[in-house]
């Protein structure tokens, strides 16, 4: 059987080691250097950029160059790395026969933040598809999945497509994700869809009422009878 991952050999530790800097001493010497990233002639920017032209098939370095172009808020530049990374972690997949979730969720999540919606869904739909059916089992196995009903809560939500939004809000919820992150949706959209029926119950009482005929006039009185005149008249 297939396995499947979050991705910790080709990511996950990624996001644990994107961040660090280590310290080498220079020969001859009690001074240490910082890692590259940090010299004073090269930004952080530039020193990830350079690690993907001389590792171009390496998923870490192009996830620590999309990482950190989210962390940026530069969400356009985000995607373009992340569909690098996820395309590394497809051909990984066919290589090794086990199946990551990392790829198509950090993808989705980008385009999510870029409001690019429509490409959003079907990536962490792509995550949903590998989700066990046992909700115990997917919530301790994957955070992937719990934040993949995250995601697509709030696109539906803010779509104000209220039905998909309150499920995949549940469905977080129900995988152990914290509850307060999603309280004020849920409350929000049972007022939206409360006001809502409100709103259908008094259309539909105006529009009865618009159907109903219209009350027949009432008939006017018959002539009175001329009183007989004499006989012989």
């Amino acid at each position: 059987m297939t396995s499947i991952r979050a991705g910790v050999a080709l990511a996950v530790g990624v996001a644990l080691c994107g961040c660090q800097t280590t310290e080498r001493v220079v020969p001859g010497s009690k001074t240490t250097m910082r890692h590259a990233w940090e010299s004073e002639r090269e930004s952080r920017e530039d020193v990830l950029k350079r690690r993907t032209e001389e590792r171009p098939d390496d998923p870490k370095v192009w996830f620590d160059l999309a990482d950190y172009y989210e962390t940026g808020q530069q969400f356009e530049a985000a995607v373009a790395a992340y569909e690098r990374f996820h395309a590394l972690v497809k051909d990984a997949e066919r290589r090794d026969g086990i199946r990551y979730t990392a790829g198509p969720y950090h993808l989705g999540r980008a385009y999510a933040r870029a409001r690019a919606y429509r490409e959003a869904v079907a990536c962490l739909r792509e995550v949903l598809k590998l989700q066990p059916k046992d909700d115990a089992v997917a919530g301790s196995l994957n955070p992937h999945f719990r934040e993949a009903h995250y995601l697509l809560g709030g696109i539906y939500y803010e779509n104000r497509q209220w039905k998909p939004a309150r499920e995949h809000f549940v469905s977080f919820r129900e995988l152990g994700g914290e509850p307060l992150r999603v309280e004020p949706w849920l409350a929000k959209i049972d007022e939206v869809e409360w006001t809502g029926t409100i709103r259908a119950r008094r259309t539909d009482r105006i529009e009865a009422a618009s159907r109903a005929p219209a009350p027949a006039p009432a008939s006017a009185p018959a002539p009175a009878s001329a009183p007989a005149g004499p006989a012989g008249e």
